[in-house]
């Protein structure tokens, strides 16, 4: 924090906090990302609790296609147990994908425990960015372009929507059968909206792989200023993702030192 006291123009708070939770996972959620079809990964998650000496885990389970994962409880170094969920993915389907696995406990509070999973598998055909944060307010952010690439096969958008109608969208190739541009902006309808909002642009494509693809799209009205996430109206290029640019923190103004007496 920067402060006017010229004694101390600089001020450092640190807060610790030790919350101790019945049982739980560790994470409340783990991401499989930028996979391709036939990758496989794992990920360990474990299950802390303020009585691991008794606790007893059941036989993880999941409907989720191409998700698997399985209970562990074993002594450490130190003697004392320890529990975790082992969590595997074989990548299948191209695109965004969630799922949970449940673990059953001995805990009558908490008898099942859930872990959320979420997956994204890249197909042939990739957006870039694969989201986008727009700023009404903002006229490099009003308005934003994402392309639609393609490596190996050709492929024709067949169409681009917001099936709620808030946003536009308009297709342009840049490089026939291989990248197609999308400009996005706010509909008449959604300029008309006074709180922020999301959306997803649905895609068809004739490719047999990638039939379908989905934009999201997070639409502010007005907020703090945003660093630019995928590509502003006119430019070539662009990182993914979006970011949140607070700018500098205005300085905390303090209360005068009191006189001595």
């Amino acid at each position: 924090m920067e402060t006017d006291d010229p004694d101390t123009p600089t001020s450092k708070l640190t807060i610790t906090a030790n919350i101790v939770v019945e049982v739980g996972f560790e994470l409340p959620s783990v991401q499989f990302r930028d996979m391709k079809v036939g990758d496989s990964s794992s990920q360990k998650v474990p299950v802390i609790g303020k009585d691991a000496a008794s606790l007893v885990l059941g036989e993880a389970k999941t409907e989720m296609e191409g998700l698997s994962a399985r209970a562990i409880s074993e002594k450490g170094p130190d003697g004392t147990m320890r529990h975790w969920v082992e969590v595997s993915y074989t990548a299948s389907t191209i695109g965004n994908q969630n799922g949970k696995v449940l673990v059953p406990t001995n805990n009558p509070k908490f008898p099942s425990l859930e872990l959320n999973v979420w997956t994204f598998v890249k197909g042939d055909i990739e957006l870039s960015p694969n989201r986008l944060t727009m700023l009404k307010t903002d006229p490099n952010l009003a308005k934003m372009v994402a392309l639609l690439q393609g490596t190996k096969s050709t492929f024709a958008v067949l169409s681009a929507k917001d099936p709620k109608g808030l946003l536009n969208v308009t297709v342009k190739p840049r490089v026939k059968g291989k990248e197609y541009e999308l400009t996005v902006e706010a509909s008449p309808e959604g300029k008309k909206q006074t709180v922020n909002f999301s959306a997803n642009i649905d895609i068809t494509t004739d490719s047999k792989d990638q039939p379908a693809l989905s934009l999201p799209v997070f639409y502010r009205v007005g907020v703090a200023a945003l660093g630019k996430g995928g590509l502003s109206t006119g430019e070539a290029g662009g990182k993914s993702g979006n970011s949140l640019d607070l700018g500098k923190v205005t300085p905390l103004k303090t209360a005068p030192k009191p006189e001595a007496h």
